[in-house]
């Protein structure tokens, strides 16, 4: 009989003032992250590969290893996933600050001299 316990590989915490999306791919399952949530990134089976988590502005994405069957849970309940993807871009657009225009970088470019 296989067994049911659940191996927590790591804790992530949204620790931005504004929700956040968290992403848990390859499956593509897409949460709602709040102020000060933190969710568990569980396994079924114990680890036997690396997890990578990426950090952008709108939120965290969490990659399993080949093989890997990985769930999610918040204050051990599995949370509310986004519906649809007209519901994550809504989501987005209202929770994610408008970019600042872009600074102009200059050019530097330096000369070498010959050695006397």
């Amino acid at each position: 009989m296989a067994s049911t316990k659940k191996h927590v590989i790591a804790r992530i915490t949204n620790d931005r003032a504004r929700p956040m999306i968290f992403v848990l791919e390859p499956w593509g399952d897409v949460f709602k992250m709040q102020p000060s949530d933190t969710f568990e990134v569980l396994s079924d089976d114990p680890p036997v590969g690396a997890l990578d988590v990426d950090t952008n502005d709108r939120g965290i994405t969490v990659y399993g290893w080949i093989g890997s069957s990985l769930s999610v849970t918040r204050n051990g309940r599995r949370p509310p996933m986004l519906a649809n993807e007209a519901a994550m871009n809504r989501f987005l657009t209202a929770s994610v600050p408008k970019p600042r225009p872009a600074t102009r970088k200059r050019r530097v470019t330096a000369t070498a001299r010959p050695a006397a």
